[in-house]
């Protein structure tokens, strides 16, 4: 099921795991994760207008209220059954008529995009659920949000393709010894939400033409041709070469026409417990210049671990203040309360990847925050 390079990934986690089940049983161990510190956020760039319908139907506006970092973490708190609650925010308003109002209520919008590791996927995976059949989870069995649940990769990929009722086509292939493919493409009317893989600095960008993959179909109903999911190999791929080589990360982002990208380079970047992204500082500024100014792209924050991974504030405050990100979707400080209330642990299936439940706190987190941005 994985190369080797994976293999090895896997034995570092489940080695790092077992350390960290008996280091968390020490005081200091503990006190360092509570040590973790929000500094303030840089002032998100002005825009021009906020829907008022939406913030009344929310309660709060989110996304002023998460730019306050300090603040907004305090906040925060998941229930024993895994449902996130954000003070003065009624998260339980955001039903599939708000998503599509939100999503929909601005010409200049034209959808979501989505990119980064494991995490980011099964995110993307629990909002297109939600919004192409109007409920936040799948089959217990075999949820969207876990691959172990299958016998192959290929199954994962079918199978999820499959729940989205002919609303996505999957550029997806997983096979051993070969590079992993996975750029995902919903559209349900004027719905545009997309996932494109993104790894560690070194690991290619691989993907397949949109017009041999049959975008267009999906104007009505998505018929996916080429490729079936799981059979889109690297062998007739394009390769955009690697995260860090010139010009990469700017193609990926231009490459579709979402006015609000989500970006995240976390666990894959991770060297012995420290966010590698600060040292390519000067490529991703480099970039995020050459991106489109129809674009306005979002660092997504690495989501809380067992692994006690502190987040990379420093990196992308910097990146907001000197304009090369528009701002910051805080999903560290959204799940760093589940550690703080013991619930962390019971939240994850493996030391990296959450239960469904964490990602629909997440999503409703997203639409709350996206929806309350000005245009």
């Amino acid at each position: 099921m994985f190369n080797r390079k994976l293999g090895v990934f896997v034995c570092v986690v489940v080695l790092s795991s077992i350390l960290i089940v008996y280091l968390s049983e020490s005081a200091w161990f503990s006190s360092l994760l509570v040590l973790v510190e929000f500094p303030p956020a840089p002032p998100v760039a002005a825009g021009s207008t906020v829907s008022s319908s939406l913030v009344e139907i929310l309660g709060c506006n989110l996304s002023l209220i998460m730019s306050d970092r300090v603040k907004f973490k305090s906040l925060v708190s998941w229930s024993k059954e895994k449902v996130l609650s954000i003070t003065n925010c009624s998260l339980d308003k955001i039903d599939v008529t708000f998503a599509q109002t939100c999503l929909r209520s601005s010409s200049k919008r034209n959808g979501i995009q989505l990119i980064g590791d494991s995490v980011t996927r099964y995110q993307y995976l629990n909002l297109v659920y939600f919004l192409a059949t109007g409920n936040w989870t799948s089959d217990p069995s075999q949820p969207n949000e876990c691959e172990a649940q299958y016998s192959s990769w290929n199954e994962f990929y079918s199978v999820t393709n499959e729940r989205m009722q002919g609303h996505e086509i999957c550029d997806c292939s997983r096979n051993p010894g070969e590079t992993i493919i996975e750029n995902r493409y919903f559209q349900m009317e004027e719905l545009l939400v997309t996932y494109r893989q993104l790894f560690s600095p070194s690991y290619p960008i691989l993907a397949h033409n949109t017009t041999l993959l049959n975008i267009s179909s999906c104007a009505t109903h998505c018929q996916q041709a080429f490729c079936a999911p799981g059979q889109c190999g690297p062998a007739t791929a394009d390769n955009m070469s690697f995260a860090i080589t010139p010009g990469s990360l700017s193609a990926l982002i231009n490459a579709h026409t979402a006015r609000d990208v989500f970006i995240n380079a976390g666990i894959w970047w991770n060297s012995y417990g420290r966010n590698t992204v600060e040292d390519f500082a000067e490529i991703w500024k480099n970039e995020l210049a050459r991106v489109k100014p129809s674009h306005r792209v979002h660092w997504k924050m690495t989501t809380a671990t067992q692994l006690a991974w502190g987040p990379e504030y420093g990196f992308v405050d910097s990146m907001v203040a000197d304009g090369h990100l528009f701002s910051v979707f805080d999903t560290y400080a959204l799940t760093f309360p589940l550690f703080e209330q013991g619930l962390l642990a019971e939240a994850m299936w493996d030391v990296f990847h959450f239960f469904p439940p964490i990602y629909v706190g997440l999503n409703q987190a997203l639409l709350g925050y996206l929806c309350t941005l000005p245009d």
